[in-house]
């Protein structure tokens, strides 16, 4: 073929147009919507929440439809501090969106993100503001549930710093540190196929190490997967002062470490299986009156097989180290193996009656 007669031709023409126009719109996109969104997702995020919301930058690939955002961060009430920071956020659409008129995600992730939250006593938080502009009632008919899929959700090194004012004494310091999860899909799509998932969840709280990791085939006939769950010395301590003042005992100290896992079947009565061990370290328990009660080096427990929905134990062994129990027996014959017997409550009562039949008396005698 004449290569001028091809240059020539209406549709070379129409195609050189039209990949052009394509490349024209695809730079125009790659310029012009970073700077766009960045300035429209700040104003109207900080109207939303009330709060100042800035961003560092934002960059789109309208090639690939990949959307970047860095350095995203809302501020505190008082303008001061920062409440919620995110390093990076990372999203990889699919063209099948424009095809199935409903977003479709490839991946999603979400770098460094940080909370801080204070409890200032009485059920009040420092972001109670930010939740009554999002609880605001919205007269707008509810419509359907929209479709939508994304998969590969990860999230990388979360922390989280809680200060609680609520207790007597100076606040209470609690922390989340390197906090990951990993979700393989998130999907209302309906699906045929077989998927093998492999969530993930991990983070050390106050120091303490938790893993979890599991897999199944959600949507196979026979519905079936299995999960690992490891705590590592997780100190009971921090969270003791929560615990319900009218309890029977004081526990003291608790460190916990365990190794168990899950099954669960659907096949097609549901079945959830435990097994593993769990083992409560540098145990100790006051009585009522904050003497010690009992204490011991370690409490282990070995899971067989249990099945809580069946309302099955079946236990491999208990094993208790170095135990020590302190019985005191008062003068009044109580144990402070057992709680205080609560106060009688007809004193008030006998003191009444006996008032009104004094009065009786003196009237009788007036007469």
């Amino acid at each position: 073929m004449n290569p001028r007669a091809l240059v020539s031709s209406p549709w070379f023409r129409r195609l050189a147009w039209g990949l052009g126009s394509l490349l024209a719109l695809w730079a125009l996109a790659w310029a012009a919507v970073p700077p766009l969104a960045k300035s429209q997702a700040q104003s109207r995020l900080s109207e939303l929440l009330g709060r100042q919301v800035t961003i560092g930058s934002i960059a789109f690939s309208p090639w690939s439809l990949e959307l970047t955002v860095r350095e995203f961060a809302v501020a505190t009430a008082d303008g001061k501090g920062v409440q919620v920071s995110l390093d990076r956020v990372y999203v990889d659409a699919e063209a099948q969106s424009l095809f199935r008129l409903a977003p479709v995600i490839d991946a999603v992730t979400v770098d460094a993100p940080k909370v801080q939250l204070t409890h200032l006593g009485a059920g009040r938080y420092d972001i109670d503001d930010i939740i009554q502009r999002l609880n605001k009632p919205d007269d707008t008919p509810a419509g359907p549930t929209p479709k939508f899929a994304v998969y590969n959700l990860t999230l990388n090194q979360g922390s989280v710093d809680y200060t609680d004012q609520a207790l007597k004494g100076p606040p209470r310091q609690h922390t989340l540190r390197e906090l990951q999860l990993s979700v393989p899909f998130l999907s209302n799509f309906d699906s045929q196929r077989d998927v093998l998932v492999e969530p993930r969840l991990a983070f050390v709280l106050n120091g303490s190490h938790f893993d979890s990791e599991a897999e199944g085939t959600p949507f196979a006939q026979s519905r079936k997967g299995d999960a690992e769950l490891k705590i590592s010395q997780l100190d009971l301590a921090p969270y003791l002062p929560y615990l319900p003042a009218n309890l029977p005992v004081k526990p003291q100290s608790a460190v916990v470490d365990a190794s168990i896992k899950l099954g669960f079947v659907q096949s097609p009565q549901t079945a959830v299986t435990l097994s593993g061990s769990v083992t409560v370290s540098r145990l100790a328990v006051q009585d009522t009156k904050g003497k010690p009660l009992f204490s011991a080096d370690s409490l282990q427990v070995g899971l067989a097989d249990v099945r809580p929905l069946e309302r099955s134990v079946k236990l491999s062994g208990i094993t208790l180290n170095a135990p020590v129990l302190n019985v005191v027996r008062a003068a009044d014959g109580s144990l402070n193996l057992l709680p205080p017997a609560p106060a009688k409550q007809n004193a008030p009562k006998n003191i009444a009656a006996r008032a009104d039949s004094r009065t009786e008396e003196h009237t009788s005698e007036l007469q």
